[in-house]
């Protein structure tokens, strides 16, 4: 990263270290704390956040991704999601409902804990979190399963996702009109309207 900049804080003093030297005016040891140039070469390389103890790093860089790698994750990721409402009806043809909904929790479970370990990560300890993560991993994940898996059983998988792809519209019209957390602009009361009438005009034909 060319412009790439570490600061860490250490014994509530912040420190700065790029490149091309020390940033101008940042102090370079106190309480016994290493200097930029000792945390630069002897922690790895991106993995400045993950092992430092008392000293909190944050990596900053000015570089971003292109358009284009944005449209190939988009265009992926639509793929992925969409496709999950298909094999989901091709499962039900040997499985019921809660299998499905198991299955997929399960595969779920295993990849994560692949990427929690390929990248060493920690997990957390306190009990709050894991009962945060308890909640949404059933409102989020375990009910909604369930239900898509038992819908598919009178619905084509195609209407199945038009209605999933509803969801970032029933949100905003939520958290504007009942929880009254968020307001609308003019444009996106608009661009509502546009996304409901394109559902419609998607549904109606086979209604």
């Amino acid at each position: 990263r060319k412009h790439g900049v570490l600061v860490f804080l250490c014994a509530d003093r912040v420190y700065g270290w790029d490149q091309r030297g020390p940033a101008p005016g940042a102090r370079t040891r106190r309480h016994g704390c290493r200097t930029s140039a000792d945390f630069r070469r002897r922690t790895p390389p991106r993995r400045a956040v993950s092992h430092l103890g008392p000293i909190v790093g944050i990596v900053a860089s000015s570089s971003s991704p292109s358009p284009v790698s944005i449209a190939v994750q988009f265009v992926l990721t639509g793929i992925v999601w969409g496709s999950s409402f298909l094999f989901i009806a091709i499962a039900l043809t040997g499985m019921t409902p809660a299998q499905v909904a198991g299955g997929r929790l399960l595969f779920g479970a295993l990849a994560l804990a692949a990427i929690v370990a390929i990248r060493r990560e920690r997990l957390p300890r306190d009990r709050r979190i894991w009962g945060h993560l308890s909640v949404l991993s059933l409102s989020f994940c375990v009910v909604p399963f369930l239900l898509f898996a038992w819908a598919e059983q009178h619905v084509s998988s195609g209407l199945a996702s038009i209605f999933n792809a509803t969801t970032p519209i029933m949100t905003a019209i939520m958290a504007w009109a009942v929880f009254r957390v968020e307001s609308l602009k003019v444009s996106q009361l608009v661009g509502i309207a546009i996304g409901i009438l394109g559902v419609v005009v998607i549904i109606a034909p086979g209604a």
